[in-house]
């Protein structure tokens, strides 16, 4: 199976990674494999803004990436994300990298029924707090 990358994007200097946006059976199971022989990955997820008091927006993107082979990005499907994204987040044995858990994308999750194992976060939010 064949993963796409998408084109580079003009205006934008900050990640010059590859990208790819992962749909169907062959991207996932490619996919899979790559993100399964990981120990640590880079995660973040993206929703539309809850603009009134008692809105809640699901989950619209999740992003996950390495250090070496870009990020995957993974859109639901009638209102699921594929196994191959959920197994990365739910593993016991990578570890994620991500900023501001707490903030918004724990609550997002958990109301997908998506769990991360709290010993597998690595928070830089709170990383700095530490730190001082």
């Amino acid at each position: 199976a064949r993963l796409s990358v998408l084109p580079p994007m003009s205006g934008f200097n900050n990640y010059v990674g590859k990208t790819y946006v992962i749909e169907g059976n062959d991207q996932l199971e490619a996919c899979r494999n790559v993100l399964q022989a990981k120990t640590v990955v880079g995660i973040d997820f993206e929703w539309n803004m809850d603009l009134r008091p008692g809105e809640n927006n699901p989950v619209a993107l999740i992003q996950i990436a390495t250090a070496v082979d870009g990020v995957f990005l993974f859109r639901p499907k009638q209102g699921r994300f594929s196994d191959a994204a959920i197994e990365v987040l739910r593993s016991q044995r990578i570890s994620k990298v991500c900023v501001g858990h707490a903030s918004g994308d724990k609550r997002k999750l958990a109301d997908m029924g998506i769990t991360i194992p709290p010993e597998t976060l690595i928070d830089m939010v709170q990383h700095a707090k530490n730190r001082g």
